[in-house]
């Protein structure tokens, strides 16, 4: 693994991996910024590294790296410079330069597609913005053409229908005069039906959906700086469903963005059809939008993937081959034995939910859960409890010093001899694991640096016997997400041996965990960043989620988008903590949904949420408890749950 073939061409001919070194301390670094000179910039890097991609993708398969392999080679490029680079034997250097190659195209790809999704949801949001502006400033308008139609309905159409029918009444008149008379009545009520089609005309274009497609044109050209470039770098794999989709990338891309009336029609939908060709005029602008959006839509559904991507490959490529494939053994080695048979599954699960409505509603009608309120129509609420005025920090106050002050330094330096975490902080390369051991006093100043957002270079000026030359050189070798988990769960697993941390546990078989984001501005340009006055006034900001226990043990934290919902990272999280295993895991509405629940009772986890508004929640029974053998019953289920489907799945 790792090496070349003997005679391989590579050994005899590799200038094509001569890349200057101008251009290699460029590509290291993708930009995080979505204005359209830096992302043209990455789609011609992106070409670039397509171009020796292309000479080194038929070798990658023989050295047989995989994913985690191009990683820590092309990492270890990443944090290299040029002359230790050039110190390697040439084998070396041409693996490490291929798996960066390999690396970087992959990861550049990746970039682009968040910067794709990025723009175009913020396109999204801008556009529907304006057209409900648009929408109620003309709201005035069409409320008083409205209220003209009603009056002319009124006072002249039913007025005419009411004359006509006292005309049909009369029986002094015989046929021939009634026809006259209805004719009079008619034709002086023409320029009123003339009127009221008119209003109606006016109401209907201002419904129109016109006015937002007009809105899309409009803003097409600024979103096309952005997107065009991205779509003709990106090599798109596509899934079943999106044939129509990738029919029109291609020809975008072999018509290098320009469009004709000729270009692929069928991966629109009715009303986008109807609105890109408008009395025979095809409207380009609007055509690439809806371009734009599909591809998007196709990316997020998984329908359209990435041939070269470390997040945007094919579902079936994140999954256990089917090589590897031995449904009872993998079953076996995660203990998921017991839900084998799922009719057996669903049976328990019917007994004990059964058993929650018994007990939930007892304790209602007995009186003994004073925090469930019932009202006369049967909706209930769930009133907070108060939290205990007695101070928790009280018990613990005898073990800490009276002056109240301990420096930080000695605070690590005490953790660390009891728990040996800096020796996690390993060198990046594992060669050099014992011949170049960074000093503990330099580790804690990488520590504070960040942890505290001093800077590393405040910190060197700041502390003594810090050189900063020497800190940039740890942070950069010795600093990764590896380590610093692995560092995190030393502590955990000391912390998870003392008696005191204990005093916060009100069950003592059991650990209750929660994880909840916290929004934070962010000054920097990041594609996780997001706008939100609510949060971020007119700055943007990032979600940083937590996971934390009852004792306070913080085992798992991550950054993602403030616009994305945090319950796609709960079972991440559980499923990270490697130390202490949660018994009862809680988020709040945010943090929750329907499958959470499915996937924890695989796990193990009871699952808890404070959820917002539980009586607007729907609850679910199993068919086999009908509503009507409890009448005395206040919380009853609304829905029964579908067995077969489950089942099927």
């Amino acid at each position: 693994m790792g090496c070349l073939p003997k005679n391989h061409p590579l050994k005899k001919e590799h200038n094509y991996l001569n890349i200057p070194v101008n251009k290699l301390t460029l590509l290291k670094k993708p930009s995080h910024s979505t204005k359209p000179v830096k992302v043209k910039e990455r789609a011609t890097d992106l070409f670039y590294l397509q171009t020796l991609y292309g000479h080194i993708k038929k070798i990658l398969p023989l050295l047989k790296l995989g994913h985690d392999g191009i990683r820590y080679y092309a990492k270890s490029v990443i944090k290299s410079d040029m002359f230790q680079l050039n110190q390697r034997a040439s084998e070396d250097r041409y693996i490490h330069t291929i798996a960066f190659i390999t690396h970087q195209y992959y990861r550049l790809q990746d970039n682009l597609t968040d910067v794709l999704l990025s723009v175009m949801q913020s396109f999204r949001n801008r556009t529907t913005r304006e057209y409900r502006d648009w929408c109620y400033d003309h709201r005035e308008g069409r409320d008083l053409s409205l209220k003209s139609l009603l009056s002319i309905l009124d006072d002249g159409v039913l007025s005419a229908l009411s004359n006509i029918q006292t005309v049909l009444e009369t029986p002094a008149l015989s046929d021939a005069e009634k026809l006259v008379h209805i004719q009079i009545l008619v034709n002086k009520n023409q320029d009123i039906l003339q009127k009221s089609t008119e209003l109606k005309t006016s109401i209907d274009s201002i419904q129109d959906d016109e006015q937002y497609s007009k809105i899309l044109s409009d803003r097409s050209i600024r979103l096309q700086n952005r997107i065009s470039p991205i779509v003709k770098a990106l090599s798109f794999e596509d899934e079943t469903g999106s044939n129509p989709l990738m029919k029109a990338i291609v020809y975008f891309k072999e018509k290098d963005g320009i469009i004709t009336k000729q270009a692929p029609l069928e991966f629109l939908n009715k009303d986008q059809r109807t609105a890109v060709t408008v009395d025979g005029t095809f409207r380009t602008s609007l055509y690439k939008v809806y371009l734009f959006m599909n591809i998007a839509s196709a990316i997020k559904s998984g329908t359209l993937n990435l041939k070269h991507s470390h997040k945007y490959r094919p579902l079936d490529d994140y999954l256990i081959s089917k090589e590897r494939w031995e449904k009872q053994i993998l079953i076996e080695r995660a203990d998921l034995q017991a839900f084998i048979n799922p009719r057996e599954v669903l049976k328990q699960l019917d007994d004990a939910l059964y058993q929650e409505y018994k007990t939930t509603n007892i304790n209602s009608l007995e009186g003994n859960n004073p925090h469930l309120k019932v009202a006369a129509t049967g909706a209930f609420t769930i009133a907070t409890p108060k939290q205990d005025e007695e101070l928790e920090y009280k018990a613990l106050k005898p073990f800490f010093p009276e002056q109240h002050l301990v420096p930080l330094c000695e605070v690590l330096s005490t953790v660390n001899q009891h728990s040996g975490f800096l020796q996690e902080f390993q060198h990046w390369q594992q060669r050099h694991t014992h011949l170049d051991t960074a000093a503990d006093r330099v580790l804690y100043a990488g520590i504070m640096g960040y942890g505290c957002a001093i800077g590393t270079q405040k910190i060197a000026r700041i502390s003594n016997q810090i050189n900063a030359n020497n800190l940039d050189h740890v942070i950069n070798w010795y600093f990764s997400l590896e380590n610093l988990h692995a560092a995190n769960d030393r502590i955990l697993g000391l912390l998870n041996k003392m008696a005191l941390p204990d005093v916060y546990r009100r069950l003592k078989d059991k650990i209750h965990s929660g994880s909840d984001g916290q929004k934070r501005e962010v000054q920097t340009e990041s594609l996780n960043a997001n706008y939100s006055f609510k949060y971020f006034g007119k700055e943007q900001g990032v979600s940083v989620y937590t996971f934390v226990d009852e004792r306070n043990f913080l085992w798992h934290s991550l950054v993602f988008s403030a616009a994305e919902r945090e319950s796609a990272y709960v079972i991440d999280g559980l499923m990270r903590n490697d130390v202490v295993k949660s018994d009862i895991h809680s988020t709040d509405s945010h943090g929750y949904s329907e499958s959470i629940f499915a996937v924890t009772h695989l796990l193990g986890f009871a699952y808890a949420p404070r959820i917002k508004n539980l009586k607007k929640q729907s609850l679910y029974t199993f068919k086999s408890r009908q509503k009507k053998d409890h009448p005395e019953w206040k919380i009853i289920p609304d829905k029964y749950v579908n067995e077969d489907i489950i089942v099927e799945t």
